[in-house]
């Protein structure tokens, strides 16, 4: 005899709202779920802060980012030692989302619009969702991102 399904923890029932998660949680989450894929690709683990929001930053070296990424971000410069920044703030409280991406300034919105239709909607999409699930949305899109430029 099978048994009956498990009803979800509260947490992730869509009836129940989210517990807004504090600051040192945010941080948690944003590097629990994008440090395996950005260290993959060259990244150290994310270093963060908090002020009015939670930034979360991933440096690679420039040279290897550059070697790895040689079309990404061509506009991406800088003196030898450098290092690109990828950079994830977050906002606090129950209504929070991701508000900041770029990599070394560079907006998200305008990496995926030089990437063509296939990331169309993508960085407006993450912005309008709740941080837990645009963190995952985001860490899906980089994974396309960086796959599709890493030099081989």
């Amino acid at each position: 005899m099978t048994p009956p399904p498990l009803d979800p923890p509260a947490s992730l029932d869509p009836r129940e709202p989210i517990d807004p998660l504090d600051p040192v949680e945010l941080a948690e989450l944003i590097c629990r779920e994008l440090d395996p894929l950005v260290t993959r690709y060259g990244f150290a683990p994310g270093q963060t802060g908090v002020g009015p929001t939670v930034g979360v930053v991933f440096c690679a070296p420039l040279t290897e980012f550059r070697d790895r990424f040689p079309r990404l971000g061509p506009e991406i410069d800088g003196p030898p030692g450098g290092c690109v920044d990828l950079t994830v703030d977050a906002g606090l409280g129950a209504d929070g989302r991701l508000q900041s991406i770029s990599l070394e300034g560079i907006p998200l919105t305008a990496l995926l619009a030089a990437e063509g239709p296939e990331f169309a909607g993508e960085a407006a999409a993450i912005a309008e969702l709740p941080t837990r699930e645009g963190v995952g949305r985001l860490r899906e899109v980089l994974e396309r991102l960086f796959a599709g430029h890493a030099a081989s």
